[in-house]
C-alpha cells in the first residue's frame, strides 16, 4: 500500500484532550484527533513517532490514556473500557513498526 493512505479505523472513541472533547480514531498507520469547538481543528501523529503507552486512572474516575512522542505527551481522558482496549492495540502497533523487516 506504499502511496496510499489507510482509510480503515482499528478504533474510534470520544475523549478529552486538553479539557475539550475530541474524536478519536486509530489507524494501522497513525492516530489522529478532531478537536471540537469554535474552532475546530484536527491533528495527526504516525504510529512510528510513539515511544510509549501509559494508561491509568484519573482524579474524576475517567482514565487516562497517555501517548507519548519524542517531543509531544498527548493525554487522551477516556473511560476504562476505552483505555483497556486502546493500549493494547496501540503498543501491538508500535510493535510491529519497530520488527524488522523480511526482504
Amino acid at each position: 500500500m506504499c502511496g496510499r493512505v489507510r482509510k480503515v479505523s482499528l478504533l474510534q472513541f470520544q475523549a478529552r484532550v486538553n479539557g475539550r472533547t475530541a474524536h478519536v480514531k486509530i489507524f494501522p498507520n497513525r492516530v489522529v484527533w478532531t478537536v471540537a469547538g469554535a474552532s475546530s481543528r484536527t491533528e495527526m501523529v504516525p504510529v512510528v513517532a510513539i515511544s510509549a503507552i501509559m494508561t491509568g486512572k484519573t482524579a474524576n474516575s475517567k482514565w487516562s490514556l497517555v501517548v507519548l512522542t519524542n517531543g509531544k505527551m498527548i493525554e487522551f481522558v477516556v473511560d476504562k473500557a476505552i483505555a483497556e482496549q486502546a493500549a493494547p492495540i496501540l503498543q501491538e502497533l508500535i510493535a510491529e513498526q519497530a520488527a524488522p523487516v523480511d526482504i
